[in-house]
């Protein structure tokens, strides 16, 4: 086997390399010339395959805390609505509403972030030889997913507040 590397075309390589090997040794055959990169697409399409699985079930779960997260601040709004119509009455402005509620969401997503990020910290030093060229304390990672779960969660919590903003005070105060 011989690899080379070259800005050449293929078939201007191909060629060079079998005139210089038979002048080597006649009796050698070069039959196969192909990019690096094929080669390289046997052995790494297991890898590959795995790594699209796990984004695509990372993925998958980021949807499922997003509708979770979604659904736990849309029944923490509803139990809230008397407190929410009192707001409004005595002269909060629906923008008001919407920005305590997203607080609120905000804040609790911090808060699970924190907890995660701890935990992957103490993780860090069991996990230290599984990945594969990427350090246990990866700085992107430790940062990108509290990250990408704080957003996922300031979207799912931004319907219930813009429900919340919505509300008729005196509604919600004669039905409680």
């Amino acid at each position: 086997m011989l690899v080379l590397r070259t800005s050449a075309p293929l078939d201007a390589v191909a060629r060079l390399a079998r005139e210089r090997v038979g002048a080597v040794d006649p009796e050698l055959r070069v039959t196969r010339v192909a990019p690096f990169a094929k080669l390289l697409q046997g052995p790494l399409a297991r890898p590959r395959f795995n790594a699209f699985l796990i984004g695509v079930f990372g993925l998958a779960a980021l949807f499922l805390a997003a509708i979770g997260v979604y659904a736990v601040m849309g029944a923490y709004v509803r139990q809230r609505y008397p407190e929410r119509g009192v707001r409004v009455v005595l002269g909060a402005l629906p923008s008001d509403v919407r920005l305590i509620v997203l607080g609120e969401g905000l804040r609790l997503a911090a808060a699970g972030a924190a907890i995660g990020l701890a935990g992957a910290l103490a993780a860090g030093r069991v996990l230290r030889g599984l990945p594969f060229e990427v350090p246990p304390l990866d700085p992107v990672s430790l940062l990108g997913a509290p990250l990408l779960l704080i957003g996922a969660s300031a979207l799912a919590s931004y319907l219930p507040a813009r429900q919340a903003a919505r509300l008729d005070p005196l509604v919600v105060l004669r039905s409680h």
